[in-house]
């Protein structure tokens, strides 16, 4: 297969044998700095069908690498049995996807030709070419759901949940740097594939989309690490950046996703919350008037949220999809088969995807789907929203920033894909699973073992482990 952009390829290789050799020797933070920069871009090594939805990303490889790697003794001493309730919903979930990826979605893409799709794809073998795009979709769940399994069932301590923040912190700073670059016509730093639709769009291959929800889970990230730090200044400088490269991307559901995530502080973050919500509006105010005295237009399209990318209203496609679900019932017991959703309505919807998360749940998977889909997230929901009221200080200011980022999420994915698994979201959507893995196994973990994080250090190499202390 062609290598389209050899630098991916490259980054792929060097990070997977960082998080292959985190893994031998136990070092989680190898393998969580080799997961998290190797998510920074989204530029496709390869691709089985000529586009996203079959791309090979540089995450891939680290991927294939955190699979071997949890093999390990080492890195299978530090798994814990235990791991939150919203995970074990999400991995019945992908389970149920798997399923309708085999056994459902090959019966849904037999007209490929008719729809002009077939010339996309590379068949070899002899095999049909539905089963064989059944079978890269099966790959790429099982490639998928690695992530959340590593960072849910990881053992933690305080100290590793920073690292990670910090980490994911710097991995959308880089980003947003490139889309600044770009924005302001220094240098195209786009890096996707040149026939795909949206390409002013893109950065380091990662869609509008996937970028802008980065951006929205960076401004939260970033501020919880402004809490009592004396790096405050540097992060504050980041946060800046994340704002800039939000609003050069143009991404109007992660607008209103950072606003709307913004009342999080303004309603349960108390005095400190109410100073970061100041703080964000304040900034956001100064970098709109930076990014309009660039581009009046740019600014001008967060105020079409209606609208989708191709220009078609988001009501119509929702009103498309809906009059298609409501004209073959039965897809909401069987669905068109998981990210089916382009190749069985591409005669009758306009779109690739419903632009509602939900609703592409529902129209791909069916209600059994939707539901599992639906009480996962939630499930993550309630648990960041109860632990603002069971907490203090600084781990209650951490519940209080990823509650704001989930419901941040939450609400594009509304408007756009977002949470629900989409080919091109992968390496957007694994960077989520290590933000909200890590911190909400930290406090599974706390509360069954009944640590303190100063009473005890969970080693970064496995050489140093000694006996947990467990509290009444």
């Amino acid at each position: 297969m062609f290598i389209y952009f050899p630098y991916a390829l490259a980054l792929g290789i060097l990070l997977g044998s960082v998080v292959f050799i985190g893994c031998l020797f136990g070092s989680r933070r190898m393998v969580i700095a080799g997961i998290v920069f190797s998510c920074v871009t989204a530029s496709p090594i390869s691709s089985f069908t000529r586009g996203a939805s079959g791309a090979i990303f540089a995450s891939d490889i680290v991927g294939i690498a955190l699979a071997l790697g949890l093999m390990m003794p080492n890195m299978r001493a530090l798994r814990c049995q235990i791991a939150p309730g919203w995970y074990r919903i999400f991995f019945c979930f992908i389970v149920f996807a798997v399923f309708s990826a085999i056994f459902i979605a090959p019966f849904y893409i037999t007209e490929m030709g008719e729809v002009g799709l077939a010339g996309r794809a590379q068949s070899f073998g002899g095999i049909p070419l539905r089963f064989l795009i059944s079978g890269f979709r099966t790959v790429q769940l099982l490639l998928y759901v690695i992530f959340f399994m590593f960072a849910a069932r990881l053992l933690v301590d305080k100290d590793l949940v920073r690292f990670t923040q910090k980490c994911i912190v710097l991995g959308i700073a880089i980003l947003a740097v490139m889309q600044i670059i770009t924005f302001l016509d220094i240098k195209n730093m786009g890096l996707a594939l040149p026939w795909q639709e949206y390409q002013q769009s893109r950065m380091l291959g990662h869609s509008k989309a996937a970028a802008g929800r980065l951006y929205v889970l960076g401004i939260f990230t970033s501020i919880i690490l402004l809490y009592r730090k004396i790096t405050a200044p540097l992060v504050l400088v980041m946060l800046v950046t994340i704002i800039i490269g939000l609003l050069a991307s143009g991404s109007r559901a992660a607008f209103l996703g950072l606003l709307v995530g913004t009342s999080v502080f303004f309603f349960t973050g108390r005095l400190p919350g109410l100073i970061s919500s100041v703080v964000v509006v304040i900034l956001l105010i100064i970098s709109l008037s930076v990014v309009s005295a660039a581009d009046p237009e740019r600014i001008q399209r967060f105020f079409e949220i209606g609208t989708s990318e191709a220009g078609a209203p988001r009501w119509l496609i929702w009103q498309s999809t809906l009059s298609y679900i409501r004209d073959h019932f039965y897809i909401l017991f069987s669905g068109v088969g998981f990210v089916n959703f382009r190749y069985a309505l591409i005669g009758d919807v306009i779109a690739e995807h419903g632009h509602n998360d939900f609703l592409t749940a529902l129209t791909e998977l069916g209600f059994i789907g939707f539901a599992l889909f639906v009480v996962s997230f939630m499930t993550l929901a309630k648990t960041l929203f109860k632990r603002i009221f069971v907490t203090m200080s600084e781990e209650r200011w951490e519940a209080v920033c990823l509650s704001a980022v989930i419901l941040g999420l939450l609400i594009t994915s509304l408007f756009e894909s977002t949470l629900y698994f989409g080919p091109g979201l992968l390496p957007m959507q694994r960077i989520v699973a290590l933000l909200f893995g890590t911190a909400t196994a930290r406090w599974i973990q706390e509360d069954y073992f009944g640590y303190v994080d100063m009473e005890i250090q969970i080693p970064d190499s496995i050489e140093e482990q000694r006996p947990y202390p467990v509290h009444a």
